[in-house]
């Protein structure tokens, strides 16, 4: 019986342990102000037709349209990038995101999945089929297709049903760290190493990295294509900021989400 109690002990210890390390996490320590919003709009001289409907969620989703072009040379620091996430961005799949540059193409990133999300597509295998049909061969067009693309897809590889579980039912709402490289690998696209992600205080494995950044490269590639104004003549990450040499669209005309 002492054996016994000794047993249930440690497993209540593992499991508290277990959860106290995914709600601990690593987070990116940026703080900003609106005056950093209004700087980085002003250096990408982009126009928005209306700010409530340009945010994050509704181009990931592909609710925009964009028109002509403008040419910058530009840095753009953590604060300034992270300001116009938090003011652009409407409650979505991706929330509290913040952006930090290093040096030498390094940065992070920290952020958490809406609950909500992660358990409508795990819930619902119809949905959850349906949303892998629809991405195109060249990768995920819409943030719903990239985040179903890289813990469901990825589930029928190697991976473990642990790391599957790992990244819905214990990664909802919990914060998330990624660390990694960013550099220009063509006029209209770029190159995504990703070093680290963390669920909490928990490393995901190597596996799960590669898919991490195979999505995620395909997605911001889709969006930066030449169709919506960009043209890449040097990018480079470098003393905690990110510089950027080429042209944005002029204008993002969004569709106010539901």
């Amino acid at each position: 019986m002492k054996a016994v109690k000794v047993i249930v002990v440690l497993l209540i210890l593992v499991v508290a342990g277990g959860m106290l390390a995914l709600n601990m996490g690593k987070k990116v320590d940026v703080t900003w102000t609106t005056a950093d919003y209004d700087s980085a709009m002003a250096k990408a001289k982009v126009n928005l037709d209306n700010r409530s409907t340009v945010g994050l969620e509704s181009l990931a989703l592909g609710r925009f349209t964009t028109s002509g072009r403008v040419s910058i040379d530009e840095s753009f620091t953590s604060a300034e990038v992270t300001s116009v996430i938090a003011i652009n961005d409407p409650a979505g799949a991706f929330t509290d995101t913040k952006v930090k540059f290093g040096t030498d193409g390094q940065g992070e990133v920290s952020f958490k999945v809406s609950k909500d999300f992660i358990d409508k597509v795990k819930n619902d295998p119809n949905l959850r089929n349906r949303i892998l049909a629809q991405i195109p061969a060249d990768g995920p067009r819409t943030l719903e297709q990239l985040l179903v693309a890289v813990i469901f897809s990825s589930a029928q590889t190697d991976l473990t049903g642990f790391t599957v579980d790992l990244l819905t039912g214990l990664a909802a709402g919990k914060p998330i760290y990624a660390s990694g490289r960013l550099a220009r690998s063509s006029s209209n696209s770029v190159e995504i190493n990703v070093t680290s992600v963390r669920v909490g205080m928990i490393s995901l494995p190597d596996e799960t990295l590669r898919q991490v950044e195979y999505h995620t490269e395909q997605f911001v590639n889709n969006l930066i294509s030449p169709e919506n104004g960009f043209d890449i003549q040097e990018l480079n990450v470098v003393d905690g900021k990110i510089y950027y040499k080429g042209t944005l669209p002029a204008e993002i005309r969004g569709t106010q989400l539901p």
